[in-house]
């Protein structure tokens, strides 16, 4: 018997994910957080400034959003702390 309930609840519930993608639930509306590409500047790049013992915290963030040409925005911010933090292989 519980067989049955479960059964039906995994097929609503499949139903219920499809009439959502189908009606757009606004999945579209996402952008991306990251940039695909950002011109002239990879990851020798960003390692270059990590790297660079003689400067401070706040003077590698500050050449890696001129690098990048991020703006002075939330997101800006958001992006510069990533590239920062990010752990180059």
């Amino acid at each position: 018997m519980r067989r049955n309930y479960l059964g039906i609840g995994i097929f609503c519930c499949n139903l219920f994910l499809m009439a959502s993608m189908q009606s757009g639930c606004g999945f579209e509306r996402f952008q991306p957080v990251l940039p695909d590409q950002i011109a002239g500047f990879s990851l020798a790049n960003l390692e270059s400034i990590q790297d660079d013992e003689r400067l401070t915290d706040d003077e590698k963030r500050d050449q890696i959003r001129t690098a990048i040409n991020a703006p002075m925005t939330v997101e800006g911010d958001r992006l510069v702390e990533f590239l920062f933090t990010l752990n180059v292989p």
